[in-house]
């Protein structure tokens, strides 16, 4: 029993030897061995029950079982750590199996223990061998490790295949048992020694690839304690410079760059320690020879498995180029946009000078219609005047705030139509909204022709006279309606037949923007107008006079006869 103890107490140990390393290695050998030590010990809990109880045939079914699968695991791990897979050996699995089957059904039938054993210690000498061989054929690891495991698991695998001989010695057992405590104690540490003796390799391997890796990097990779002094640097750059070590190593950010730019350093390294995350900041240094080198760095907390650690690692690059080709293209964004915003100022003086030369060209006429065309053709030309100097104005070149750009042109428009001291009422309501050109100035001129109309037929000179004009965001729609309380119109009225210059702008337009146009004749006239938001729209060209889309909130009128 002593004896017996003892391998069960050296089975145990490594068991639990090969649990501690398997919970930090998380290694599939070191899982699959602690597995086989567990049922090694197993094994021996079973001999002390079979010499407790001799009749007892449950002990040594457990017996022969434990033994068996513990070489199993035994191979299993050193088949794995091996070839690096997890590799099964499917063969002495169906052997393991067969002879499981042997015992439970030789010990239910009487059959004497000799017999029953026999082929199950000549199955585990096998497996010893064969775990000889499995490392003998590694010559990854190195030779003394692969001779001191093969010795041991051939002289175990020996020992193994002695029972049947030396099984009628009454002494025997004894030196059987402390033979195996000596063994098993002998193989797991030699298969410890050669798994650690790889993992130190492997890990070796990593490290020259890490060092060969980040040397090769042109950014400068560097770690800091918890109070923002350098404990490494690496990189090209480092092996590059002389006594670049000793100027970092154990200073801190101050001590290297001094007070006022080292502040930068060691401040943004409390922040990434404090928030625990990455912080990215950018910083320059003058040259002796009087440029400026831009730099910018990223400083992140070291983690470990379980929690960040109050480390931190850091890369620096270089990003001067970068900087100098950014600010270069700034300052052709500059400018451009100092060159787009005057060809904006310029074609809208010249549009007022249209304007005005209109302005001057009407006075020399004394027919009504031919003034009231000029008066037409200057409120579509200061519309578009309108558009370039709110561009001109505004610090985005490509949109117009058409809220308050139509504000100004329906007061402009109807001042210019209703020549009398008591101007009608207008009623504003509009979304604030921002337009690219491209809409806008069409939009700018529907605006000006439905006002126009309005001022012609609506308004007679009443003093209740009143124009609305309302812009808002329906859905993916923007509306444009312009309505007045006039006397409206007959059901027989269809724009698209009217023959008139400003109904074909209208529908013009309407089909430049993608627009469907409305009209409705209820206490007066109402035109809306519905354009697509990000309708694919163009401003260029001459104008055509298509019939475009209409659709009436009555029922679309037939054309005239």
């Amino acid at each position: 029993m002593p004896l017996i103890a003892t391998t069960l107490a050296a089975s145990g140990l490594l068991a639990v030897v090969h649990a501690y390393l398997f919970r930090s290695e998380a290694s599939f050998a070191l899982g699959i061995w602690t597995v086989a030590w567990g049922l090694y010990a197993l094994r021996f809990v079973a001999a002390m029950g079979m010499e407790a109880w001799p009749g007892a045939v449950m002990f040594v079914w457990f017996h022969q079982v434990a033994s068996l699968m513990s070489a199993v695991f035994l191979l299993w791990g050193a088949v794995s750590h091996t070839s690096g897979k997890a590799a099964l050996p499917r063969l002495w699995v169906l052997c393991s199996a067969v002879l499981v089957v042997w015992v439970t059904i030789a010990l239910g039938l009487g059959v004497s223990r000799p017999i029953v054993f026999t082929p199950v210690f000549v199955f585990l000498g096998f497996s010893n061998f064969a775990i000889a061989a499995a490392y003998i054929r590694t010559p990854t690891l190195g030779r003394q490790s692969r001779v001191f495991i093969a010795t041991v698991f051939i002289l175990w695998g020996l020992h193994k295949l002695d029972y049947p001989l030396l099984r009628g010695l009454p002494d025997a057992a004894l030196w059987g048992y402390a033979l195996g405590a000596i063994f098993t104690m002998a193989a797991g540490v030699g298969l410890l020694t050669a798994y650690l003796e790889r993992a130190r390799e492997s890990a070796s391997n990593h490290r020259k690839r890490f060092e060969t890796l980040v040397d090769s990097l042109d950014d400068v990779v560097f770690t800091l304690d918890a109070d923002a002094r350098y404990t490494g640097i690496f990189g090209s750059w480092v092996r590059e410079t002389e006594g670049a070590e000793l100027t970092f190593l154990g200073k801190s950010g101050t001590e290297i760059y001094g007070l006022q730019e080292g502040a930068i350093h060691e401040e943004m390294a409390m922040k990434a320690i404090a928030e625990n995350r990455a912080v990215t900041y950018e910083w320059s240094r003058p040259r002796a020879d009087e440029t400026v080198r831009y730099s910018q760095t990223t400083v992140s907390p070291m983690r470990t498995r379980s929690d960040s650690s109050h480390q931190l690692v850091g890369i620096s690059r270089d990003i001067t180029e970068l900087k100098n080709t950014q600010q270069s293209l700034e300052r052709g964004v500059r400018e451009k946009s100092t060159l787009l915003r005057e060809v904006h100022h310029r074609v809208k003086n010249n549009l007022q000078i249209i304007v005005s030369l209109l302005r001057l060209q009407s006075k020399y006429f004394d027919d009504a219609a031919t003034r009231r065309a000029f008066e037409d053709t200057m409120g579509r030309v200061a519309s578009m005047a309108a558009v370039h100097e709110r561009l001109y104005e505004s610090a985005d070149l490509t949109s117009v705030s058409f809220d308050a750009y139509l504000g100004e042109l329906s007061q402009e428009i109807l001042a210019l139509h209703v020549m009398r001291e008591e101007m009608p009422e207008l009623r504003l309501h509009t979304d604030k909204l921002e337009l690219d050109v491209a809409t806008a100035i069409p939009l700018g001129l529907i605006t000006t022709e439905l006002i126009s109309n309005a001022c012609k037929h609506a308004f007679y000179g009443g003093a209740d006279d009143r124009l609305s004009v309302r812009l808002n965001r329906q859905g993916a729609e923007i509306v444009l309606s312009v309505a007045d309380n006039g006397p409206g119109f007959g059901q027989e009225f269809a724009p698209q037949y009217s023959g008139s210059l400003g109904m074909s702008l209208i529908s013009a337009l309407c089909d430049q923007l993608g627009a469907t146009f409305e009209w409705e004749s209820d206490n007066g006239a109402t035109f809306r107008v519905r354009v697509p938001m990000g309708a694919k729209t163009a401003y260029a060209g001459e104008l055509e006079s298509p019939e475009g889309t209409y659709r009436s909130a009555a029922a679309a009128p037939e054309p005239p006869k």
